[in-house]
């Protein structure tokens, strides 16, 4: 019996995979992390998030890169060009998963952040 059972198992699975074929394959894009900072500047203080604003003049304002700073939040140009290079690779994907969190690292959030992440959590 249980050499009955064993062929019968494979069997199954055999069908399953005649059924499901390669052609129903599809593809997606996992984003994750992406903390996007509006408020990011090329020559602001990395002690600071790369912020300008609140620094002293003449403290530590480095360049921080176009594509931005590892102490420091994702730049729009670095996630607009992140988005692009993925649109190139595959124009078309069954759908996107974005996951981590969105906003940026601030100390201080202001009514426009407020009221923007208020509407993409209730979407």
């Amino acid at each position: 019996m249980p050499a009955l059972e064993w062929y019968i198992e494979i069997c199954i699975f055999l069908l399953n995979f005649w059924l499901i074929r390669c052609e129903d394959s599809g593809s997606f894009w996992h984003i994750t992390d992406i903390h996007v900072d509006h408020n990011y500047s090329r020559f602001g203080n990395k002690e600071n998030l790369c912020h300008e604003e609140g620094t002293p003049n003449g403290i530590n304002k480095t360049d921080n890169g176009l594509y931005g700073n590892i102490l420091c939040d994702t730049p729009w140009l670095l996630l607009n060009l992140t988005v692009a290079s993925m649109y190139s690779i595959r124009k078309s994907v069954d759908f996107i998963i974005w996951t981590g969190l969105v906003r940026a690292r601030i100390y201080t959030i202001s009514d426009y952040y407020k009221s923007t992440f208020i509407n993409i959590a209730f979407c």
